[in-house]
């Protein structure tokens, strides 16, 4: 398994656990998830746009 994959599945275990104990601090209703949603979206969206930009054009093509 390469170190980029390992070290995305940590980062993504922290993520998960620090939303638990946010959530549950917060009362975890609806406008909370909403909220979080919204600003997570915010984040993680132009980093999500910047790595996909050059890697989903190849997704169909032969290499």
């Amino acid at each position: 398994m390469p170190l980029s994959a390992f070290a995305l599945i940590l980062l993504a275990g922290l993520i998960h656990a620090g939303w638990n104990i946010v959530a549950k601090k917060a009362g975890g209703d609806a406008r909370f998830a909403f909220f979080t949603s919204v600003v997570m979206m915010v984040v993680w969206a132009p980093l999500g746009f910047w790595l996909g930009r050059e890697a989903v054009p190849r997704w169909g093509g032969v290499e």
